[in-house]
């Protein structure tokens, strides 16, 4: 299985402190269009930083699919979705009124329950279909180094990237 150049980010507005997640075969060229007002409706007129970047998608709607779980989990927050990883990993994560803390922890709830259908990636309420972790995928954080600290699944390759690497 080979990995494709698709990669979903989520970025954070230093006007705003409001995050973006969104997908790119060209994440440079993308962010250079946010922060030209080119890219997506919301994101005009504002500064955009890297904050997280995955790769490591085997395909371009693996990684929309993933894109749009990740979107979705906005909806419906609530602290008992984050009880197993709490246990499992000793810790005490918590939704906040911060915007990038809340899609960071939403990252990781669908990192800890998601399966891999073909090129579909679906949360597995109640282990509803047979638990197929993608491998290969890569969190390339830009952020604090408080990210690494968080319980992030056994399959998942972290690196930390200082913001000067990527400008």
């Amino acid at each position: 299985m080979s990995i494709c150049t698709w990669v979903c980010y989520l970025i954070y507005s230093l006007d705003t402190n409001q995050t973006y997640i969104g997908s790119s075969n060209n994440f440079l060229k993308r962010l250079t269009n946010h922060n030209r007002g080119k890219g997506a409706k919301r994101t005009k007129g504002q500064t955009w930083i890297p904050y997280i970047v995955i790769t490591g998608f085997h395909h371009k709607n693996a990684c929309l699919s993933f894109e749009s779980g990740w979107k979705r989990l906005t909806y419906n927050r609530s602290n008992t979705r984050l009880e197993m990883i709490n246990i499992m990993a000793n810790t005490d994560l918590t939704y906040t009124t911060l915007p990038k803390w809340n899609r960071i922890l939403d990252l990781l709830y669908f990192l800890h329950n998601v399966t891999l259908l073909d090129t579909k990636f679906k949360i597995n309420y109640d282990i509803q279909h047979i638990v197929n972790q993608p491998e290969g995928l890569k969190i390339i954080i830009f952020a604090e180094d408080v990210m690494s600290e968080i319980p992030w699944p056994y399959f998942i390759s972290i690196k930390n990237h200082k913001l000067s690497k990527i400008i």
